[in-house]
């Protein structure tokens, strides 16, 4: 996770010391974090300088509500430039203390003697790589788009890779916890005596609660990008059906709308389906994996801690959510796809103006029946 945590300091969303043993404590008076003041402020002009030429060139001349709700989902995400920094910086304490707890967890492992763990693949490339990906893909998204400055864009890049690198520490993280339950199942056969199964009933309960704590660590950065592709999801794919319904009424190109509505959803559904997928094998998975294993051959006493450790799975099953305030699970992203659709039908309905309607007014008013009409 260390090379996910340095570029997060590098777009300014972590300022902590790295030590040969770890993380070092918060200074006020350290160079991440004044780094880290001077970046943020930096972009938050650049971010004020981006809205204020989109409000005052695109939004106040436009006469198309669709247009309007698209220059809209870019102030949107442009807002996280003000709120990113607060998020993660409320957060980096708690995040400190679990990169520290995941750090004692890994040593207390490897001195058990149980199975190694492979390690995803390719993640320091990726995260070398993500840079300039994302560099790319903003470019490409200001060169679609009509007759607005590739400038405009810039505050875009560190919000992108922000939301990219929280969602990699999320997923890499519950992906190795499970990996790390499964190989806790596997070893329960080298288990010897009372004390072995003890040592590996008491690491069950530290990979729950790691499972478990990785949403309050990240819990406010959570929900503020829960929240934010929440609505974009909404409103990019509201444009993208009024430009495929009437591609005369926007100049906005579809594909400058598909990139945004294709990144809210699949980050969405990466967050939901990781938790699930992790809470659901470490959990009831685990209980039933381990009551199907003949464990006729062992000790009475390893029996005894088998029952705890079946007590301990069903009194304390993992849990992810934010903060305590959203639980993460597969049903989160059916309610996602839900209210999406429940507000895609508010918004067409808000299309009050007769002209994008193409409803000819004059012919509307003959077939209404006034209440001038009624009392004449």
């Amino acid at each position: 996770m260390k090379p996910i945590f340095i570029l997060m300091r590098l777009i300014g969303r972590f300022p902590y010391s790295f030590t040969k043993t770890g993380i070092a404590p918060f200074s006020l008076i350290s160079w991440p974090f004044l780094y880290s003041i001077v970046f943020h402020l930096i972009f938050v002009l650049l971010t004020a300088w981006s809205n204020k030429k989109i409000i005052i060139d695109k939004i106040y001349p436009s006469e198309s509500y669709d247009e309007t709700l698209f220059w809209s989902l870019l102030l949107l995400y442009a807002f996280q430039n003000f709120t990113g920094p607060i998020t993660f910086w409320w957060d980096a304490p708690r995040t400190v203390r679990y990169f520290q707890k995941w750090k004692d967890f890994e040593d207390i492992w490897r001195c058990g003697t149980i199975y190694s763990v492979k390690r995803l693949r390719y993640i320091k490339v990726f995260t070398i790589l993500l840079t300039p990906i994302t560099i790319i893909i903003v470019i490409y998204e200001a060169l679609i788009l009509p007759q607005i400055s590739v400038l405009i864009f810039v505050p875009y890049v560190p919000i992108l890779i922000a939301a990219v690198l929280m969602l990699e520490h999320w997923w890499v993280s519950l992906h190795d916890l499970t990996m790390y339950s499964e190989k806790l199942l596997t070893s329960i056969f080298k288990a010897k005596n009372r004390r072995d199964m003890g040592y590996r009933r008491r690491m069950w309960l530290k990979i729950s609660e790691l499972v478990t704590e990785i949403g309050n660590a990240t819990g406010a950065s959570g929900l503020s990008y829960s929240s934010t592709y929440f609505v974009g999801f909404i409103l990019s794919i509201y444009a993208i059906l009024i430009n495929i319904a009437r591609p005369s009424s926007s100049n906005v190109s579809i594909w400058g709308l598909v990139f945004p509505a294709a990144y809210s959803a699949i980050s969405y559904y990466l967050a939901a389906d990781a938790a699930y997928r992790a809470t659901e094998r470490i959990g009831p998975a685990f209980t039933k994996k381990l009551l199907q294993i003949d464990l006729s051959f062992l000790q009475q006493s390893c029996l005894n801690e088998i029952d705890l450790l079946v007590n301990s799975l069903s009194a304390k099953a993992p849990v992810i959510e934010y903060l305590g305030f959203m639980k993460v699970t597969r049903s989160t992203f059916v309610h996602f796809v839900s209210s999406t659709l429940t507000y895609l039908v508010v918004l067409v309905q808000l299309k009050t103006n007769p002209k994008e309607l193409g409803i000819d007014p004059i012919l509307e008013n003959d077939n209404s029946t006034s209440y001038e009409n009624l009392t004449s």
